[in-house]
């Protein structure tokens, strides 16, 4: 999957959830999402704060190496 593509889609639950279970605890996959968070446009940022947040409450220790960019 490519994140960012995805993230250009329209919003939705369905597809928060697909984004959230390819992710899963793969830290590479997470720093798509968080790349496309931090780059933008707001569109794109607007919609990785979502499943970013999903993704951290599954496992916090994702995040930890972006704590100070975030």
């Amino acid at each position: 999957m490519d994140v960012h593509k995805a993230l250009a889609q329209p919003q939705s639950k369905a597809l928060m959830n697909r984004i959230v279970r390819y992710i899963g605890n793969d830290a590479d996959r997470f720093s798509d999402l968080v790349n496309s968070y931090l780059k933008g446009p707001y569109r794109i940022t607007h919609h990785a704060a979502w499943p970013r947040g999903y993704c951290v409450e599954n496992h916090p220790e994702l995040i930890t190496p972006y704590y100070k960019q975030i």
